[in-house]
């Protein structure tokens, strides 16, 4: 049995981009920020754990990981934008192939 060639759900795809947008802006992103703030706290002069030159190698490890992090919360809003963007472009199109069947 074949499947069909489409399938489009409005709703659907609006609520994934809601759910990315919402994790990525209110989820994600301050949990980093709180991450970042207690090892970089942990890894100063009576922080916790501060070693003259492990420390600091420590925080560029995770510095470079924290980046990293960030550039994938950015990568969650490109796709949330992406299907916000794809209903938009469909419901567009649907209307002006509409319009272009009844006004040939």
């Amino acid at each position: 049995m074949a499947t069909p060639d489409i399938g489009i759900n409005y709703d659907d795809i609006t609520t994934a981009s809601g759910l990315l947008t919402t994790a990525a802006n209110d989820t994600i992103a301050p949990e980093l920020t709180t991450l970042y703030n207690s090892v970089h706290n942990l890894l100063q002069n009576g922080g916790g754990l501060y070693m003259i030159q492990t420390s600091p190698a420590i925080q560029a490890q995770y510095e470079q990981f924290n980046s990293s992090a960030l550039q994938c919360v950015e990568a969650i809003k490109s796709f949330a934008k992406m299907f916000s963007d794809l209903v938009a472009n469909l419901q567009s199109m649907d209307s002006k192939l509409a319009y272009n069947i009844t006004h040939p």
